[in-house]
């Protein structure tokens, strides 16, 4: 008797063929297939990280590939050794949703009450009449601005105050209605963690200890910050590219809501968490899997995904799940780029995949539908992340998001370099894959926002138009500064021209010369210079304008002068609202604590 294929008794005797492969061998060639996949996984990884190191833009790496709760792969490189500690980032928020949802089961608060109902430290005002819930705050729907200028501090500086009187002091504004879109917001996540301290009675760091960590069984992990000198020693040392393209060591930065960013964990530690979420570990009465709903989620290379990680000061952590598969990965990189450890997903995803993403086609149905092209010009237009700093310098980088959707004639989209086919009003698909584009319009009824992430903007606010504006600005300042120079008419023209050339060319040089990156820990005192120059621009413009007005009515000026000085007041009255919009001027730092 042969044991068949699916377990039948079958016999020669009967006349049967006999299976091919009895059920054992059929295992033990699954087995190999997916020890096979996991080395597939390994060596992609290896050669990955080891080419990176090999050219000096990262300095140690680590590895891990998980199927069903299985790790069937680890790997590290360069100085990542398996006692080291990583600065985790922004994996902070899993953990810290972790403890949340461990408060709300036990009915200690309620995900969609107002959150004021159990801070009694501070207070976090409603805006446009809406209060603000943890559930929001959960999921950044809260409309609460992300600080970015000065919301680090380094080791040198001390510990700063205590988390509740941090978020008091560097509070964020609110930018849009609750629920409106989805803004990711560190001081978010901060305020949870001040929450976390009013509601349980114990410091955050304590409370994530006792009740995530340990019973994790995550023992190298913290959220102590600054980090023991014992425990610094084994973080490893990382690198940052700083705006001219130099490397440079990268130093350690401490985030000041820590809920958000203030995780320092072993590579074991941030394996054994992705564990959890896969195979759904209690943790305080809460399986670990339903922090996913509170994760970053969505469809990529065919695949529905969750994620979790994230970047600081030269540390980058992806924790990358595919729950339809029952599969996972865990990789880390201290480096000069996030793209260390996002340029390493797409090949490890094909290689357990295969390019499984459905064939991008044309949608004939939608080319003969008379209303595509309408629905088409209603979305069309420039749209900017709602994710950056709306109340700081940090702003100006936002310069380089803005991303065009575009209107095709036969009723699709183009946009992120994809086309898109309408399935219904405002929500648009990709191709023939599995990728969608939701739109939604404002109280006036015009499309506004696309995927809660993304406004639309008016062209003239738009990066491409700043970096138009800012040269212009720039090329008038010099003509205006040598037009007639030997006029004495022309002294308040040339002072307001002097003025904002200095003040355009030097922000940005300031700003170049700190390093966006290192603004992160505040305005150094020659780019708060440079910008306290921007403040006198409207206070010596309106003397311009005095000036100007004065000679019309005099008329002692010739008509040349005249018509120079009231050329020059008109055109450089663009510039102030410009200085206003893009924050390149110290008042917003006044405005914000910073």
């Amino acid at each position: 008797m042969v044991v068949g294929p699916f377990g039948m008794n079958s016999s020669n005797r009967a006349g049967r063929k006999q299976a091919p492969y009895p059920i054992k061998t059929l295992l033990l060639m699954a087995a190999l297939a997916n020890c096979l996949a996991a080395d597939d996984a390994g060596s992609i990884a290896r050669h990955h990280y080891e080419d990176l190191i090999r050219r000096g833009v990262v300095t140690g790496a680590a590895f891990a590939a998980i199927d069903h709760g299985r790790i069937t792969s680890t790997e590290f490189f360069g100085k990542m050794r398996p006692d080291s500690l990583w600065r985790a980032a922004s994996t902070s928020k899993a953990l810290t949703a972790l403890a949340i949802l461990q408060l709300a089961a036990r009915g200690q608060i309620d995900l969609d009450t107002d959150i004021n109902a159990y801070l009694t430290t501070f207070k976090v005002p409603a805006f446009g009449g809406k209060p603000i819930t943890a559930r929001e705050l959960l999921n950044h729907t809260s409309g609460l601005d992300d600080p970015f200028v000065g919301s680090a501090y380094l080791d040198s500086a001390g510990r700063q105050p205590g988390l509740a009187e941090a978020m008091r002091r560097w509070l964020p504004r609110s930018v849009y209605l609750p629920g409106q879109v989805r803004l990711y917001s560190n001081f978010g996540y901060g305020i949870l963690g001040a929450l976390i301290e009013d509601v349980a009675h114990v410091s955050y760091e304590e409370y994530m200890r006792a009740q995530v960590l340990q019973p994790l069984g995550m023992r190298e992990s913290t959220f102590e910050q600054p980090l023991p000198a014992e425990l610094r020693k084994r973080v490893v040392p990382s690198l940052e590219r700083n705006v001219f393209g130099r490397i440079r060591p990268a130093e350690l930065l401490y985030h000041r809501a820590t809920p958000g960013g203030g995780l320092t964990a072993s590579f074991q530690d941030l394996v054994r968490f992705a564990q959890c979420i896969q195979t759904s570990v209690p943790a305080g009465g809460v399986p670990v899997s339903r922090v996913e709903d509170y994760l970053g989620v969505g469809v990529k290379w065919g695949q529905r995904y969750w994620y979790a990680g994230g970047d600081l000061g030269g540390y980058h952590t992806v924790l990358l799940g595919f729950p339809d598969r029952d599969r996972a990965l865990v990789t880390v990189a201290a480096g000069a780029s996030e793209m260390a450890t996002w340029g390493l997903a797409p090949d490890i995803v094909h290689s357990w995949f295969g390019d499984e993403k459905a064939a991008r086609q044309a949608d004939e149905h939608n080319t003969s539908n008379p209303h595509a092209v309408e629905r088409c010009r209603e979305v069309a237009g420039i749209y900017r992340p709602v994710r950056y700093p709306h109340f700081d310098i940090a702003k100006t980088f936002a310069i380089t998001m803005d991303e065009a959707v575009r209107c095709d004639p036969d009723g699709s989209i183009q946009y992120d370099n994809q086309r898109w086919t309408p399935d219904a009003p405002l929500h648009f698909r990709q191709g023939g894959g599995t990728e969608e584009l939701a739109f939604e319009r404002n109280s006036a009824g015009r499309v506004e926002f696309m995927d809660k992430s993304a406004q639309r903007i008016a062209w003239y606010l738009s990066g491409r138009a700043a970096i138009v504006l800012y040269f212009g600005f720039i090329a008038l300042g010099v003509c205006a500064l040598f037009i007639q120079r030997k006029s004495g008419n022309l002294r308040a023209l040339r002072v307001t021209a002097g003025l904002i050339l200095a003040h355009s060319v030097g922000w940005l040089a300031a700003a170049l010369a700190a390093d966006p990156q290192h603004l992160i820990i505040g305005s150094p005192r020659y780019l708060a210079c440079a910008l306290a120059i921007g403040t006198l621009v409207p206070l010596v413009w309106i003397y311009l304008v005095a000036v100007t007005v004065r000679a019309i009515f005099t008329k002692r000026w010739p008509a040349s002068a005249l018509a120079i000085s009231a050329a020059g007041a008109l055109a450089f009255a663009f510039y102030i609202p410009f200085e206003f919009y893009w924050r390149i001027m110290l008042w917003p730092f006044a405005s914000t604590g910073y």
